[in-house]
């Protein structure tokens, strides 16, 4: 499978460090570390959604999970893209990717991605911080139990954050200050059943 960066510039471009993942096969790619930040949650590949990872937290309320590049933090904070595909299975739930310093997206990790935000949101976010302070936009289109195609392109001076190829947001505070790794991400909330399919995430320096 080509990425999506060589089917739209062809393969002639010369590119910056690169990487993409399908989601394919029976285990995570090596190059993912799965991260439990609290309680004890799964992270498989799940063959109902046509070759995708599978994100469930614990069963209790604030459990987190995801997976990252182990501190491996090989992306620009003045010039770098993420682009993935995922659902929030459960819509309440709270999922995110992107970009992060740290081995999840609490306050005090430097970051930038697309995120369902918890109970009070009914929109996507754009979200980002500097590693002591975040903050989100408010994104277009809204929540739902399907599948969406987001991408995060970090400017240095601005993050915008697109789905289905539209712009929907863009940011000018509290942007990170730091290499970042790649990540996908999902919190459990109270009450709720978090699980998020991840299908596609590719990111690259520009």
């Amino acid at each position: 499978m080509k990425d999506l960066y060589t089917l739209f510039n062809g393969s002639h471009d010369l590119r910056k460090l690169h990487f993409w993942d399908s989601f394919s096969g029976a285990i995570p790619n090596h190059n993912w570390t799965v991260i439990h930040d609290t309680g004890s949650g799964s992270v498989s590949m799940n063959d109902a959604i046509n070759q995708g990872l599978r994100i469930t937290p614990g069963t209790n309320s604030g459990d987190r999970s995801c997976i990252n590049f182990n501190n491996k933090r090989q992306y620009s904070f003045i010039g770098s893209v993420a682009l993935f595909t995922y659902q929030a299975v459960n819509v309440d739930a709270r999922t995110f990717a992107g970009f992060s310093d740290g081995p999840d997206i609490q306050d005090n990790d430097a970051q930038a991605g697309i995120e369902s935000d918890d109970f009070a949101q009914t929109v996507y976010q754009l979200r980002t911080g500097t590693g002591t302070s975040q903050s989100q936009t408010s994104m277009t289109t809204a929540l739902a139990n399907q599948v969406i195609q987001g991408e995060v392109e970090i400017h240095g001076t601005n993050v915008t954050g697109k789905i289905g190829g539209n712009l929907e947001a863009t940011k000018t505070s509290l942007l990170p200050l730091v290499r970042l790794q790649p990540i996908c991400f999902c919190r459990q909330l109270p009450g709720e059943t978090g699980v998020a399919d991840f299908h596609y995430i590719e990111a690259y320096n520009t």
